[in-house]
């Protein structure tokens, strides 16, 4: 009984010792010991940098897929929008425009004298002898006839140099520089009418006509 006891109490003691030798008890599903509460803790709140895994396909169905991004996403800012081209000033549009002359008409923002055109003085006559006529004035009645009461458009000064801006004209949507160098009331000053003052010169309109017979 005293023997059997005796090797009881050996067995004990080697099994406590190699418990003691073989170190602190390994969980068999970790390759490392297991490590203190707030080391983990720690470990667990450190910012990680983002993997190829956390980036989400969201390409539509029936939409080819683009490249497989290697990397994390980065955020590139939107381009700016281009700055927008100022807009051209409008034409100015006067009601009752008073023909004072071939060329110089008076508005609710004073006198306008019409671009691109050289104009006869209101006192000057064609012709000579018996055979003058007061082409000044008749030029300024066909302006008066042409336009008729209508309101008419124009746009802004070229150059506010002078007492009287030149401006361009039109009245039911033609121009009405054009028209008097068309008809030979007035002789062309820019190159867009030199063809049809030519025209009227040769045709004998309006300035150009021999007499009023």
């Amino acid at each position: 009984m005293r023997l059997a006891l005796g090797l009881a109490a050996v067995a004990l003691t080697l099994v406590l010792a190699s418990v003691f030798l073989a170190g602190p008890t390994r969980d068999p599903d970790r390759t490392a010991p297991s490590e203190p509460a707030w080391r983990q803790a720690a470990r667990l709140d450190a910012p990680r940098e983002p993997s190829g895994a956390e980036v989400r396909n969201v390409t539509p169905a029936g939409v080819t897929a683009p490249p497989a991004t290697k990397g994390p996403l980065s955020r590139v800012e939107a381009p700016k929008p281009a700055p927008k081209a100022a807009a051209a000033p409008k034409p100015k549009r006067y009601f009752n425009p008073v023909v004072e002359a071939v060329g110089l008409l008076t508005t609710t923002d004073g006198a306008i004298r019409l671009a691109g055109i050289e104009a006869p003085s209101l006192d000057l006559e064609c012709g000579e002898g018996n055979a003058a006529w007061p082409c000044g004035r008749m030029a300024r009645t066909a302006l008066r006839q042409f336009i008729r009461g209508r309101a008419i458009e124009c746009a802004p000064a070229d150059s506010e140099s002078g007492d009287i801006p030149e401006r361009r004209c039109t009245v039911g949507g033609a121009d009405i520089a054009a028209w008097l160098v068309e008809h030979g009331w007035a002789t062309a000053k820019a190159d867009q009418y030199g063809p049809a003052g030519e025209q009227a010169r040769s045709d004998g309109r309006g300035l150009w006509q021999a007499s009023l017979d």
